[in-house]
């Protein structure tokens, strides 16, 4: 839902409709949700998953925000 250039919604079920992303340049201009600065993607991990390799030769800034749901 946007009101007023506010969008409220559901994190995981908006990100299931554009492949975990929730915010940044691929979205429509007129989407309070497009940014050129910010990109944002939601993601569940399962329990013990491990990246097999990271990317190199990029710059980038990151920020990760982690949160423990269930046992």
């Amino acid at each position: 839902m946007s009101d007023g250039g506010v969008y409220v919604g559901h994190a995981e079920k908006d990100a299931a409709l554009d492949h975990g992303w929730l915010l940044g340049h691929f979205k429509e201009p007129s989407d309070p949700r497009h940014s050129e600065a910010l990109e944002i993607k939601w993601g569940v991990h399962p329990r013990g998953d491990e990246r097999a390799q990271w990317v190199r030769g990029e710059e980038r800034t990151a920020c990760s925000c982690s949160s423990a749901v269930g046992s």
